[in-house]
């Protein structure tokens, strides 16, 4: 089926046997214990490295995850996958033979049955445990797909360099690092920066919160600050102001206002003292019109989102 080649599982599964059966061999050379076990378990970290090395790329790019403990997980998951494949044979053999209706199938298979599911937990136990270890995945890290491409090439070329010693392909490799970095480079400085918006909405209050262009919730209190790391933004949306006594104005850098209508910039600026004014959409046109001509006699910048459209602040 030509539509296997766009499936993530057939793509992820053929690179990974075509990374065994091209790095394997090779890693199998590099280190020969005369020692069954330890010749044993090469094998399997050899096995792990190589189809780790052709599939990362591709789990970059479609899951943006990198596992950290992969050669763990795989040295003791692995062979219990090779237990369980044995563990199947009987299963199906007894499935096969259920309806001869033999007594000692229907006592057998429960057993059987119940040894594969043992099997199967313990796998899944096993990979829970290793989940839960701090730093097990590098996660929300996805590459483009060229990025990918870029990745696989580099895979490829310091491979031939370390079989072949060929200075051409360690060149090869380290120019395509070179843009690959470059790629995210220019992906970190073309960035948009997150931030936060007071939109037109009319009669109503719209504060939403903007991650690489798209909007995400973010609870805004009606009256009380709004986080930032540099600029200090103030909300108020009613007079809950009005009974505050204060030496010293507060300062603040933002000072965004809705629902009342009946905001006192006279009474304001003797609490706050802010640079910016926001008035949104919920406050009616005629209470802005007046704040607005509050504002431009106290020599306040004001903005009107329902006039001059949504305020963007770079968070």
């Amino acid at each position: 089926n030509p539509m296997s080649l766009f499936n993530v599982g057939f793509q992820m599964s053929f690179i990974a046997v075509l990374a065994i059966l091209s790095f394997s061999p090779v890693l199998d050379s590099l280190y020969q214990p005369k020692n069954k076990i330890i010749k044993k378990s090469w094998g399997l970290f050899s096995v792990s490295i190589s189809a780790q090395a052709g599939i990362f790329p591709i789990a970059l790019h479609y899951f943006g995850t990198f596992p950290t403990f992969f050669f763990i997980a795989n040295m003791l998951i692995v062979p219990l996958i090779g237990v369980i494949i044995y563990a199947c044979i009987p299963v199906i053999l007894l499935t096969g033979l259920k309806p001869f209706q033999f007594v000692i199938v229907d006592w057998l298979y429960p057993v059987f049955g119940w040894i594969l599911k043992g099997l199967i937990f313990v796998v899944l136990k096993v990979v829970c445990f290793i989940e839960t270890l701090p730093y097990a995945q590098l996660s929300d890290k996805p590459i483009s797909t060229l990025q990918m491409m870029m990745l696989l090439f580099i895979v490829v070329t310091v491979f031939k360099f370390f079989t072949h010693k060929r200075v051409a392909s360690l060149i090869a490799g380290l120019t395509c690092s070179l843009f690959f970095i470059l790629t995210f480079t220019y992906a970190e400085l073309s960035r948009k920066p997150v931030q936060l918006a007071v939109f037109n909405k009319p009669g109503f209050s719209d504060i939403g919160l903007y991650v690489d262009e798209k909007r995400v919730y973010f609870d805004v209190k009606e009256n009380g600050f709004i986080q930032h790391p540099s600029t200090s933004i103030l909300r108020l949306s009613g007079s809950s102001y009005s009974h505050v006594e204060t030496s010293r104005p507060l300062e603040i850098d933002v000072l965004i206002l809705s629902h009342d209508p009946a905001f006192s910039m006279m009474q304001l600026t003797n609490i706050f003292r802010t640079g910016q004014i926001v008035l949104d959409s919920s406050i009616p046109l005629y209470g802005r019109i007046r704040l607005m001509r509050e504002c431009e006699k106290l020599g306040i910048s004001c903005h009107d989102v329902g006039e001059d459209g949504a305020y963007l602040i770079n968070l």
